[in-house]
């Protein structure tokens, strides 16, 4: 069973990495992982992050659900991996972040509860979510024009 997500729920920051030069502000929208893409009028858009796959890893006592993100990026594409389906408490297994060494707080101690935010089975994005971010661009016919006339408008 998939358990849609509450309609009731706002996006929400979700984690923000830094993999070498790079920066990647990661949020929880729709079910599923998407990057604050910061447009040239100053406002922002979530974009959905591609899921590569739904990876289980299972256990003695416990099982966990994993999504294995694809985020692209100007320097090369990362993969990263989020725990979807169970919320972390303080007596989980304790996370560290790789750049500064410390302790990551669990999903309990940031009022995050994982099952509401993130879907195993997210959705497929909608073509409009996916076209958005170049709305504050210009169409491909004025592009194609402007090329073909030399002017810049």
């Amino acid at each position: 069973m998939i358990n849609k997500q509450h309609g009731s729920v706002k996006p929400r920051a979700y984690e923000l990495l830094r993999p070498g030069r790079c920066r990647h502000d990661l949020w929880c929208d729709q079910g599923r992982i998407a990057e604050r893409i910061l447009l040239d009028d100053g406002t922002s858009h979530l974009l959905p992050v591609p899921v590569i796959r739904l990876e289980h890893r299972g256990g003695v006592t416990k099982s966990r659900w994993y999504h294995l993100l694809r985020i692209d990026c100007r320097y090369g594409p990362h993969t990263h991996r989020v725990p979807v389906g169970i919320t972390t408490t303080p007596a989980d297994r304790a996370l560290y972040d790789r750049t500064t060494g410390k302790r990551i707080p669990s999903d309990t101690e940031r009022d995050f509860h994982r099952a509401e935010y993130l879907q195993q089975i997210p959705r497929p994005p909608s073509p409009i979510s996916l076209s958005t971010p170049t709305a504050a661009m210009p169409s491909p016919s004025i592009t194609s024009s402007t090329r073909a006339c030399g002017t810049s408008g």
